[in-house]
Formats: structure tokens, sequence, C-alpha cells
């Protein structure tokens, strides 16, 4: 059922705009956007891949690099580990950004 829901945000063109809101220098806008974000990729590979689509790894490449926040890293990092539970696709898409330098 959780898919399905997670179908719904897809379908709906949230997913650009979830992203948009990783950017935010509000903390509680920041934290509410991480764990929509990182809900989505609890999905389908083809849900994944659109919030891949949407450019959410340079967001977290930024992210990583510029905070030190515990909470903000760990969810970041609890995303990066639903991308790579994908297809060899996803994961290299994680290795080619960058993204793992910042770890």
């Amino acid at each position: 059922q959780g898919v399905e829901y997670i179908q719904q945000v897809v379908e709906a063109g949230m997913v650009e705009q979830l992203v948009a809101h990783l950017d935010s220098s509000e903390s509680n806008m920041l934290s509410s956007a991480l764990r929509a974000v990182g809900n989505i990729m609890t999905g389908t590979d083809s849900q994944t891949d659109a919030v891949l689509v949407a450019g959410v790894l340079p967001v977290y490449t930024r992210l990583l690099a510029n905070c030190s926040d515990v909470k903000t890293r760990k969810e970041i990092l609890w995303a990066i580990s639903n991308i790579t539970a994908g297809t060899s696709d996803q994961i290299q898409q994680v290795i080619s950004s960058g993204l793992l330098t910042e770890l």
C-alpha cells in the first residue's frame, strides 16, 4: 500500500519540488524534505529513478560537504542506502556522482 501512495506523489509531480526543498535554509523544511525524499526511495526502482532524475545526488553531495549536523547526515546516508539497494545503474549513479568522497 505504501508503494501506491508513493506512486501518487511521483505522478503528481511532487518529487522535483521535494528535491528543491533540500536546498532550504530552514532546518524544519530541510528535515521534512529529507525524510519525504528518503521515503520515496523505499518504493520501487522506478520511484527511486524519479528522485535521481530530479537531481538529488548533487544536492546530497553539497549537503554532505557543507553540513555537520548529525541528523541531516543520517537522513542522507539512509537515503543513499535506499538507492544502493536498487539496480546496478542506480548504484553506478551514486558512485559516478562523487558523493561517496564526502563521507
